[in-house]
C-alpha cells in the first residue's frame, strides 16, 4: 500500500467516522513509510511490513507447520526502529501477528519466541495471535499471559533502539512514572553474546533498581550499566527505576504523607481548610465498600460520581492537591469477599480508578477479608491486573501488625504477592492496638517497621534501601482502640525521624477527623482523646521530605 492508495484510505476514514461508532481502522500491509504521517492521521494501526509467516510448511502454498522462522522475525527489528516515531496514542505500528502458542513447531525456539513477544511489546504493537488456540502449549501460554509483558505493550510508548551492533541490540522506553523499560537482544543464530548498555544511554546516570520482567525477579540496585550474556535468539527485558527516585516508592513525599480522612462520619473537616492550615497536599479518602455485590460505592451506599465525595475530590484538586482512595477498612461489606473472582475484583477496582483518574490506590485489608487466604490471593491477582492496565498506578496494601512486625497472615500476604509477581509499591502496617496500655508507641512502631522491612526484603530479594522504600506506616493519633494505649505527638516525631533516616514509602495516620481535642464530646471518631491543638499530629508528618 502506497501513495496511490491514500484517496481510498481517506474515503474509508470519512465513512467510518460518519457512523459515529468507535471502530478500529487497521491498514494492511507493507505500507510505505514515506506516507507514515498520512497513515497516522487516517488510521488506528498499519502493517509496517509483509507477513511474518514464512509459508514454508508442507501443505498447499506452504501451509502448515512451521509457521515462521527466525529470519522473518529479525527483519522486524530494523523496520520497528524506522517506524518508531510514528507510533503513539490513537495510532500504532503493527508488526503483524504473534506466532506464539503452539510450541517449537511454529518454527521458533522458546528463546526466540520470547524475543518475538519482547520486540512486539517494546514497539507497543497490537498483539494478535496467529496460532491455533485449541492446541496451546503450556510454555507459550505462560508467555502470553505474562501481565508484565502485556503491561509493557500497553503502556502507550514505542521504544527506541539505542544499541545496534551486529547481533547485539538494546531498546529502551521511558514510562509515565519515570521508570525505564530496557530490552537486550542477541539476534544471532549461533554463539552467545554479551549485550551491554550504559544507564546514560537509557536516559539517567548513577544506579538503577532492576527487575527482570520475564521472571519477575528483583535484581536490586546496579550501578552505571547493565549487561547480560544471551544465548542465540535470547532476550532480557528489565524495568529500571533510577535509584534517586527510590526515596519514596509512593512517588513523592506529598503522596507518601496523605493522611486518612473519613468523609462518611466523624464530623469531617473541609479538606481544603486542612490544606491551608497544615500545608498537606494529599489525602487518603476512606472507604470504598461493596454495595452488597461486586460494585464499589462510598461506605457501600454513596455513588462514586455526582455526589459530595466527588465534590470534595474536585475541590482538593482545584486547590493544588490530590487524593488516593482507600478500599476496605474494618467494617462493612468488602469487595474482596463479594467479588467472586480476581477479574471481577479488578473490574471493581478499575471503576474507582477510572472515576477519579487515580494515581494511587490503597487496599486496607482487614477483618474477614484479611483472614481468608482465598480472598487474599484474589486481592493480589486483582492488583496485578489493575497495575498492568494502569501503567504508573501506585498501589498500597495496608494491614495490621504486631509490635515485632507482620504476623503469620501478614507474612503469607507478602509472600503470596512476591510469588505471584505483584510489584506492590508500598506495604503499609498499622502499628497500634498492641494491648496492655502501651505508651511507648514511637519505639514500638520502629520495631514493627524493622520486622516489616525484613519480611519484604526476604520475599522480594530487595536491598535494604529498596525494601525501606517499599514499606510504610499508618499510625493512629491519640487514644487507640485499646484501653490505655496512647500515641503521643512525641511518638509521631520518633516515627518522622525513622522515616527521614530510611526514606520509607509511606508515613500517614488515622485520621484527620481525629486530629483535634475532644472539647465537650468524647467521640473517638472525631477527636483524639488527648490534649492537643488542631492538626498537631499532621504538622509533624508534613515535615517528611521523602
Amino acid at each position: 500500500m502506497g501513495s496511490q492508495d491514500v484517496p481510498d484510505v481517506q474515503a474509508w476514514d470519512k465513512a467510518l467516522r460518519a457512523t459515529g461508532r468507535p471502530i478500529n481502522f487497521a491498514l494492511s500491509n507493507n505500507l510505505a513509510i514515506a506516507d507514515a504521517s498520512t497513515w497516522k492521521k487516517l488510521a488506528n494501526s498499519w502493517r509496517t511490513q509483509g507477513d511474518v509467516e514464512c509459508y514454508c510448511g508442507p501443505g498447499a502454498n506452504g501451509s502448515g507447520y512451521p509457521l515462521t522462522d527466525w529470519s522473518h522475525v529479525t527483519k522486524r527489528f530494523d523496520s520497528a526502529a524506522s517506524w518508531q516515531p510514528y507510533a503513539g496514542p490513537g495510532g500504532w505500528n503493527d508488526l503483524d501477528s504473534l506466532e506464539i502458542g503452539n510450541g517449537d513447531r511454529v518454527g521458533l525456539t522458546a528463546d526466540q519466541r520470547r524475543s518475538h513477544f519482547t520486540l512486539w511489546a517494546m514497539a507497543a504493537s497490537p498483539l494478535l495471535l496467529g496460532t491455533d488456540l485449541t492446541e496451546l502449549d503450556p510454555v507459550d501460554k505462560a508467555m502470553l499471559t505474562n501481565d508484565r509483558l502485556i503491561g509493557v505493550d500497553q503502556d502507550g510508548v514505542a521504544a527506541k533502539r539505542i544499541v545496534s551492533s551486529g547481533v547485539k541490540q538494546v531498546w529502551s522506553k521511558k514510562e509515565s512514572d519515570g521508570q525505564y523499560v530496557v530490552a537486550l537482544f542477541n539476534t544471532g543464530t549461533s554463539g552467545n553474546a554479551t549485550v551491554a548498555v550504559d544507564w546514560s544511554q537509557v536516559g539517567f546516570t548513577g544506579s538503577g533498581d532492576v527487575t527482570d520482567l520475564w521472571s519477575g525477579s528483583h535484581k536490586g540496585a546496579i550501578a552505571d550499566s547493565y549487561s547480560a550474556t544471551l544465548r542465540p535468539g535470547e532476550t532480557r527485558l528489565i524495568r529500571v527505576k533510577p535509584v534517586n527516585s527510590l526515596k519514596s516508592a509512593a512517588a513523592s513525599p506529598g503522596m507518601a504523607v496523605a493522611p486518612y480522612e473519613y468523609l462518611g462520619w466523624g464530623n469531617p473537616q473541609n479538606p481544603t481548610s486542612v490544606m491551608s492550615a497544615t500545608g498537606v497536599k494529599w489525602f487518603t479518602l476512606a472507604f470504598i465498600l461493596s454495595d452488597g455485590g461486586c460494585n464499589p460505592k462510598w461506605d457501600g451506599s454513596r455513588p462514586l460520581t455526582g455526589g459530595t465525595d466527588q465534590s470534595r475530590i474536585d475541590a482538593i484538586r482545584s486547590a493544588g492537591g490530590d487524593v488516593m482512595v482507600s478500599v476496605g477498612g474494618w467494617s462493612g461489606n468488602k469487595l474482596g469477599e463479594k467479588c467472586s473472582s480476581a477479574s471481577a475484583l479488578a473490574g471493581a477496582y478499575q471503576k474507582v480508578i477510572s472515576a477519579y483518574k487515580l494515581k494511587a490506590l490503597d487496599i486496607d485489608i482487614e477483618n474477614t477479608e484479611w483472614s481468608n487466604a482465598t480472598v487474599r490471593q484474589r486481592v493480589v491477582d486483582a492488583l496485578k491486573t489493575v497495575k498492568a492496565n494502569n501503567p504508573g498506578l501506585k498501589t498500597v496494601i495496608t494491614f495490621g501488625t504486631t509490635a515485632s512486625g507482620p504476623d503469620s497472615t501478614g507474612v503469607d500476604m507478602i509472600k503470596r504477592a512476591a510469588n505471584s509477581g505483584l510489584a506492590n509499591d508500598v506495604w503499609c502496617v498499622m502499628p497500634f492496638d498492641f494491648g496492655g496500655g502501651t505508651t511507648n508507641m514511637g519505639t514500638l512502631t520502629t520495631q514493627a517497621m524493622e520486622g516489616l522491612k525484613a519480611r519484604v526484603k526476604s520475599a522480594y530479594g530487595y536491598s535494604d534501601a529498596t525494601a525501606y522504600a517499599h514499606i510504610g506506616l499508618s499510625s493512629m493519633n491519640g487514644k487507640t482502640d485499646d484501653s490505655g494505649e496512647r500515641v503521643r505527638v512525641a511518638d509521631f516525631r520518633t516515627m518522622l525521624a525513622y522515616a527521614q533516616q530510611h526514606h520509607i514509602g509511606r508515613l500517614t495516620y488515622w485520621s484527620v477527623n481525629r486530629d483535634r481535642a475532644c472539647g465537650s464530646g468524647t467521640d473517638g471518631d472525631s477527636c483524639s482523646g488527648v490534649t492537643q491543638q488542631p492538626y498537631d499530629y499532621l504538622k509533624v508528618f508534613t515535615q517528611y521530605t521523602g
